[in-house]
């Protein structure tokens, strides 16, 4: 935003806080799982937080698809409806944003796996590579791309971040790339059940608040 304000007008910081914000809810996806995980990360051995780490990512990964594809379809109207067609040129970026949303949410996982065990370091090292390539992406995007070059850098350097996490993390666990990223048929077969324990528990949860 510093950027942006600094190489371009008022009105395109204005559009592109409004993109940002559009598309903060969805890390609340990652955010909330990694928080309710990170405990038992922390009291598990290695083996075990490897693996329940995996299966966490793959999950996350593909719940954060879904709501990027159905905000992907909607955030537009949705922009449109709050802010007014005015506004409109704060729909590339937020679009722009989408795949490094998805990205994020694999960091948001694997950051908490790797605190867990005390190796904060390489959390740092990817956040501060992916610092670096930001603004250096910043400075050369949005004098040629404006908004959208700043959205780009978002998402390159996203990606960058979630990526050399999910590089030592497939060295040091020995989970492949397939098992970390992609759900199976076995895990969407859980699916219903999963719902149907959590509507379940809701429910014992409103009488009890009753």
């Amino acid at each position: 935003l510093y950027l942006i304000a600094l190489l371009l007008t008022p009105e395109q910081v204005a559009f592109y806080s409004i993109a940002v914000n559009m598309t903060n809810p969805i890390l609340q996806i990652p955010d909330a799982i990694g928080t309710v995980i990170f405990p038992k990360l922390a009291g598990s051995s290695d083996a075990a937080a490897h693996e329940r780490t995996a299966i966490t990512c793959r999950h996350t990964l593909f719940a954060t698809i879904i709501a990027a594809i159905v905000y992907a379809g909607v955030g537009s109207q949705l922009m449109l409806l709050f802010y007014g067609q005015r506004y409109s040129p704060a729909i590339p970026p937020m679009f722009m944003m989408l795949p490094g949303i998805i990205m994020i949410s694999l960091y948001q996982i694997l950051s908490r796996n790797f605190t867990s065990r005390n190796k904060q370091q390489i959390n740092i090292a990817a956040a501060g590579v992916a610092l670096a390539v930001n603004a250096t992406s910043n400075l050369i995007l949005i004098p040629r791309f404006g908004i959208i070059g700043a959205a780009l850098s978002t998402a390159i350097s996203y990606s960058l971040a979630a990526s050399i996490l999910l590089v030592v993390f497939l060295r040091e666990s020995g989970y492949s790339l397939r098992e970390t990223v992609l759900v199976s048929t076995g895990d969407l077969s859980r699916y219903p059940a999963m719902v149907m324990a959590t509507g379940a528990r809701l429910r014992r949860s409103s009488g009890t608040a009753d």
